[in-house]
């Protein structure tokens, strides 16, 4: 009776073996961004780029027997006008608006602008067939002027998160989320839109230890390949790179 336990139990332990570690964990917790006081003027004309605040190389996945993935982003918020070919959403303040940038592994930084499997507001950055462990992440945001502008805080918000993609089976490892921390947009002239000083919660300077300076360590030995602006969803397994940023 304790043989037959005991082959049971192994049978048992073996059997779920690749399905617990064929995965990736996500690791960085919420990432927080944290943005600069901001001086506006009327002079500005509508798509001004007032700034960019951007985060070290953060660790988001570790991985264990995984292969063929893609790694990318998503934005989240109120999307309300494209500029350059990139997608803007709203804040809380009249006439201010962000745009959300991912890199990760390789390629550029990309923006949302096309979508990626089904969704407009993500972004697919590179593919490799091979196994990354860990996976990094390094986010990016635009604030620009997307009209008249009011004065006040920009209220701390969720603007985006990390996403990864398991080709073989078409699921999704769950996603990091990136926070943008409250700042001061001050107004200059006369054509202001009035907005006065709009506080929203969750003002100040918080830092989250999943930020730093996060050196993703050795990538072994993988495929790594920027993407041309492909559809991975439909996809079975994938040999060789070529799917794009946006």
């Amino acid at each position: 009776m304790k043989n037959l336990s005991l082959i049971v139990l192994l049978t048992y332990s073996f059997g779920y073996t690749p399905s617990v570690f064929a995965e990736c964990i996500q690791i960085g917790g919420q990432i927080k961004v944290d943005g600069r006081d901001l001086l506006v003027t009327d002079d500005m004309p509508v798509g001004t780029l007032l700034d960019t605040f951007t985060t070290d190389l953060i660790k988001t996945y570790q991985c264990s027997n995984v292969k063929n993935m893609t790694s990318g982003g998503r934005a989240y918020g109120e999307f309300v006008t494209n500029i350059d070919d990139v997608r803007v959403y709203k804040t809380n303040i009249a006439g201010i608006g962000y745009a959300f940038g991912v890199h990760s592994m390789c390629g550029d930084m990309y923006f949302p602008s096309k979508g990626w499997i089904d969704n407009l507001d993500a972004t697919s950055t590179c593919w490799s067939s091979g196994i990354w462990d860990p996976i990094t992440h390094k986010f990016s945001i635009r604030i620009y002027k997307i009209g008249p502008t009011g004065n006040g805080y920009v209220s701390t918000r969720r603007v985006g998160a990390s996403r990864l993609f398991y080709d073989d089976t078409k699921s999704w490892a769950k996603e990091n989320s990136v926070f943008l921390n409250s700042f001061k947009i001050t107004t200059l002239g006369d054509d202001s839109s009035g907005q006065g000083n709009n506080n929203s919660g969750g003002q100040g300077s918080n830092n989250n230890g999943g930020q730093g300076n996060n050196n993703g360590g050795e990538q072994g030995n993988q495929n790594w390949n920027r993407q041309d602006n492909r559809d991975r969803g439909g996809q079975g397994n994938n040999n060789g790179g070529g799917q794009g940023g946006n």
